[in-house]
């Protein structure tokens, strides 16, 4: 399990126990500054935390199209959602992530798919 993956079991929890996301990725690089991948699935869409050289980022997909990955404030924007660029922590992008999930799950998530 790579470090990041601790980090997201241990700092918000609430994405497996309350969200009901899983991890199907979790990539660890030691001799690349410690970089790490973890991919969550839920049944709505899919979240990916990239910890490179020490910042975090957050892209989100929708579950129908796994491999078009979009960064969380450009979908806020996107969908008319007001964005102040976070900080690259995980608790700046996980506020973020919490505070619009429902927007969230109505923009990516198969029930805003026609």
């Amino acid at each position: 399990m790579s470090p990041l993956n601790q980090q997201l079991m241990q700092d918000i929890p609430w994405l497996f126990g309350e969200l009901g996301f899983t991890v199907i990725w979790d990539e660890y690089d030691p001799k690349a500054f410690g970089d790490c991948i973890v991919i969550l699935k839920s049944a709505s869409f899919r979240a990916r935390f990239i910890k490179d050289r020490g910042q975090i980022l957050l892209d989100l997909a929708p579950n129908l199209e796994p491999d078009n990955w979009w960064d969380l404030g450009f979908i806020l924007r996107a969908i008319d959602r007001e964005c102040q660029a976070p900080d690259l922590t995980l608790g700046a992008w996980a506020s973020l992530f919490r505070e619009n999930y429902p927007a969230l799950v109505e923009a990516l998530g198969s029930n805003g798919r026609k």
